[in-house]
């Protein structure tokens, strides 16, 4: 989001939005390496610069960044691409220039809620 508050330096919107879905069959077509299984969905746009189809194709790579020198090295969407994908999950952005950017993220529900939310039982804790 800090990403997204520097892409706005004159202010604008930033929409954030999220459901659950069923991804399989003709749902997983384009999403790489995406299991079949239900998934939050997660999208976070903004109204800000946009970027161009050649900075939109680094976005992801480690040290890539438009930011001036000291405001950024290039790592916060690199580790969120990589943190998603070793999840089970899929990233991707969208963008236009003049117009904002979007990025999706779809992260796998877990059948065991307790546990993916950081709680464990007695028994647990002491096994």
């Amino acid at each position: 989001m800090l990403n997204a508050r520097d892409a706005m330096p004159e202010g604008g919107t930033l929409r954030l939005e999220s459901r659950q879905m069923e991804i399989g069959g003709s749902a997983a077509q384009g999403l790489s390496d995406l299991e079949s299984g239900r998934y939050v969905e997660l999208r976070v746009a903004d109204s800000g610069l946009g970027m161009d189809r050649d900075t939109l194709d680094q976005v992801f790579e480690p040290f890539f960044t438009t930011k001036e020198e000291g405001r950024g090295v290039g790592l916060g969407l690199a580790m969120v691409h990589g943190t998603i994908r070793r999840t089970g999950g899929f990233v991707e952005a969208s963008s236009t220039p003049g117009q904002g950017s979007t990025f999706r993220l779809l992260l796998p529900l877990s059948e065991d809620r307790s546990r993916s939310a950081g709680r464990l039982s007695a028994s647990e804790l002491h096994s």
